[in-house]
């Protein structure tokens, strides 16, 4: 278990602790079957690296959806960053992307040995319930400050937006404007562009 894990306090579980037990389980058996040495080529890397990318997506979502917080998924999110190689062999890029996967894995391993800990959280009732805070200025959980803008090609427009968005303390995401590190389009959308709202900008004709 790393220090962080050790200095990370557990939030409550928003479902049953057997549930949430199960559900990390898979997740580490998913892994364990990507994480091992597979070949010295491209074509065995490529493909691992998607895996290993749809994998660890699915675990930053299960662990932001089981705890009551989002301290844990936030944690995880820390360690993690698989990415293609821009320097070195194919065998050293899946020897690095192996040990990711396995340190991604022990994290998951280190969290599954505490949760076992925590109790049930009972349904809060009308009276226990927390209030829904709607103010989008205090929205404080990965992504919910960024909004994603759909532009065309009147950059003046696309800028005041911007401005705009920025000036309400939220963070515009434009892609072009994201750097690529070695991404495909898609590849980059997917890792830059979690967003929790989106602005499509319509232009007369």
């Amino acid at each position: 278990m790393s220090n962080s894990q050790v200095k990370l306090v557990l939030p409550e579980l928003t479902i049953p602790s057997k549930l949430a037990i199960e559900k990390i389980k898979a997740q580490i058996v998913s892994g364990e079957v990507i994480a091992p040495l597979k070949g010295d080529t491209g074509d065995f890397f490529l493909p691992k690296l998607k895996d290993a990318e749809a994998w660890s997506g699915v675990n930053y979502e299960l662990l932001y959806k089981i705890f009551a917080e989002t301290t844990v998924a936030a944690a995880y999110d820390n360690i993690t960053g698989f990415r293609k190689p821009t320097e070195g062999t194919w065998v050293d890029a899946n020897y690095r992307l192996t040990l990711e996967i396995k340190e991604a894995i022990s994290f998951l391993k280190g969290i599954l040995g505490r949760v076992s800990l925590l109790s049930d959280t009972k349904k809060p009732t009308s009276a226990s319930a927390k209030p829904i805070n709607h103010d989008v200025r205090s929205l404080d959980k990965r992504g919910e400050k960024k909004i994603f803008i759909v532009h065309g090609h009147d950059v003046a427009v696309k800028e005041t937006v911007a401005r705009f968005i920025t000036q309400l303390g939220l963070e515009p995401i434009v892609l072009h404007e994201q750097p690529n590190e070695g991404r495909t389009i898609i590849e980059k959308f997917e890792k830059k562009c979690r967003c929790i709202f989106c602005c499509c900008l319509a232009y007369p004709r």
